[in-house]
């Protein structure tokens, strides 16, 4: 499991992510946006997403 959030939404902005990377152990990365992430960035999303799958398939 990974978990993308936009480095300008409340969710980031509240430590919610880092919290439940210590709590539960689920890792997540920060791209580029605010609370209308992915369709602020579609192509760069859609990039971002292709990327982690490729990942978590080689894990």
């Amino acid at each position: 499991m990974h978990l993308m959030t936009a480095e300008q939404s409340q969710f980031y902005q509240q430590g919610l992510p880092q919290g439940m990377h210590k709590i539960y152990q689920i890792n997540y990365s920060v791209v580029e946006g605010g609370h209308m992430f992915p369709l602020e960035y579609p192509e760069a999303s859609a990039k971002a997403v292709k990327a982690q799958l490729v990942l978590l398939q080689s894990s």
